[in-house]
């Protein structure tokens, strides 16, 4: 039997998602939000979405998949008051710089609308990218469900990011991603 004989030529019809569940709904009504309102997320909000990319779980790992078990993804939060390192194995923000580094973010204007400013960076550059997106989509994941706005977006200064972050040689920066309330315009 060749290999053509294995495959259908005809696509195979499959039920529609059952949506119902509440997994489904929320990735149902994922989108990328580039218009926000402002305001300032509560000190619980960004927890839980810290929490949500790269935290410990109740089994004591991740709340990501990571190849190899590599755990060299780091995610900075950035605000006009400084900059600040996530530790997700003790659940904590260390504060590294007072510099604010938003306008190398804002490359477009939406972004100083924005409430929280995530820049994944990493060590590995092939899984390092990965853990990256397993992170920020559980970050829009959680926004969706909570009625915020999300965008995972690469056009910003990575170089000046990497200098200002302070990364190693062997570090760079993959992606920033901007959360905050969306601007529903009726």
């Amino acid at each position: 039997m060749s290999s053509e004989e294995n495959f259908s030529k005809t696509p195979i019809r499959l039920p529609n998602p059952q949506i119902s569940d509440t997994l489904l709904q929320i990735i149902n009504n994922r989108v990328s939000t580039k218009e926000y309102c402002g305001g300032k997320l509560e000190e619980q909000e960004i927890s839980n979405i810290l929490w949500a990319a790269f935290g410990k779980n109740k089994k004591g790992t991740r709340t990501i998949p990571t190849a190899l078990n590599e755990k060299n993804l780091k995610i900075f939060m950035l605000n006009e008051k400084g900059i600040w390192l996530y530790d997700g194995e003790e659940h904590t923000l260390l504060k590294i710089s007072d510099e604010n580094a938003l306008p190398y973010l804002a490359e477009q204007d939406y972004v100083l609308q924005g409430s929280l400013n995530l820049i994944y960076t990493g060590s590995n550059r092939e899984y390092s990218p990965l853990h990256a997106g397993a992170a920020y989509q559980n970050v829009y994941l959680y926004a969706t469900e909570k009625g915020l706005g999300t965008v995972a977006r690469a056009y910003i200064d990575k170089q000046k990011l990497h200098r200002i972050l302070g990364l190693r040689n062997d570090e760079f920066v993959i992606i920033h991603q901007l959360i905050g309330y969306p601007d529903k315009k009726d």
